[in-house]
């Protein structure tokens, strides 16, 4: 996955911008973050696979990812 790489600042406010888009998991719809973090939750744990379809460069893609327990942090 690509993070945004660039910042613009409209209004004295820097945003992010540029980067992956995720369209969907594992055949399932995502428009918001919401939907991503409830998929997760919902149907996905540590050491499970799964696809991701994203937006790069204006070009539609999959990308298999296998997920991973959050580190630890204090």
């Amino acid at each position: 996955m690509h993070a945004s790489n660039q910042t613009k600042t409209v209004e004295g406010i820097k945003y992010k911008f540029g980067g992956d888009i995720i369209t969907g998991v594992d055949n399932t719809k995502i428009t918001k973050l919401e939907d991503l973090l409830n998929y997760l939750q919902d149907y996905k744990s540590a050491g499970d696979t799964m696809i991701m379809h994203i937006v790069r460069d204006n070009k539609t893609m999959d990308v298999t990812l296998t997920l991973q327990e959050r580190p630890y942090s204090q």
